[in-house]
């Protein structure tokens, strides 16, 4: 059975309905969150796990009907919902995420494509062009995966993620839109061998963080992802390392953290 993206999007006032708010604190331990403001994000956007509890028949039969049903659950039951939505907005997918195995498990609409498709693209579009006075007017930060592009999201700055590893041709032309790109890939070897075939123009520039973050106290974490960065590193300075690399001009980056 295919769901389409209006179904999706028709459901999603009651998908969001059935999120529980009391999730956030575990979904903060288990993504080694500490920031406040990104406690604050998470709940005004209601990126929280779903727990619906027992469905009514009516519910029941509408999510049967979409092939949204496990059993008597919602599909997604217990995992965090964060929607996939279009350059317009309209959600054509939704990602259950939890830790552990099956980190993340897809409801795809057939409008849905990962060789076609930029995960937070429509509130980039907005970040990058909504505002010609925003120091990120024209700029994007491309990132591999979900929760990267949020946390960079959470900062205000521009930032889609490739849901993968990999950047064809179709989504590489859609990058033209901006005037510069910043492309920070994940440092493990899956990430740093597909980045080599990641079709993108030459208003691309690649970023590559190397080093520990030191975090005071005799406390030193190894970089692994922008995620990470984001949520022990200061605001300002996270902003303030984009943009500089940005302004360089240089094809490859490497910055060297202490």
């Amino acid at each position: 059975m295919v769901v389409t993206s209006e179904e999706l999007t028709k459901a999603l006032p009651w998908v969001l309905s059935k999120v529980d708010e009391d999730s956030i604190d575990e979904i903060m331990v288990k993504r080694n969150y500490y920031k406040p403001e990104m406690r604050s994000y998470l709940l005004e956007n209601k990126i929280l796990k779903f727990q619906g509890g027992v469905l009514t028949a009516n519910e029941m039969l509408s999510l049967n009907k979409m092939g949204l049903l496990d059993g008597s659950n919602f599909i997604l039951e217990d995992r965090v919902i964060v929607p996939i939505r279009s350059a317009k907005g309209n959600v054509v997918a939704y990602v259950g995420w939890r830790k552990g195995a099956t980190k993340y498990m897809t409801v795809a609409s057939e409008d849905f494509s990962k060789e076609a498709l930029w995960f937070n693209i429509d509130k980039a579009l907005d970040k990058a062009f909504g505002d010609k006075s925003s120091i990120w007017y024209g700029k994007v930060v491309v990132v591999e995966g979900i929760f990267d592009a949020l946390s960079l999201d959470m900062l205000g700055i521009p930032a889609i993620a490739t849901m993968g590893a990999n950047v064809g041709s179709y989504k590489g032309e859609m990058l033209k839109i901006f005037d510069k790109v910043l492309c920070i890939p994940d440092t493990d070897k899956v990430g740093l061998r597909a980045v080599k075939e990641w079709c993108v123009g030459d208003n691309a520039t690649f970023l590559y963080f190397k080093g520990v973050l030191d975090l005071g106290d005799g406390v030193q974490v190894k970089y692994k992802d922008i995620d990470q960065l984001c949520n022990l590193m200061d605001d300002e300075s996270v902003k303030a390392v984009l943009l500089d690399v940005l302004s360089l001009g240089v094809r490859n980056y490497t910055y060297e953290l202490s």
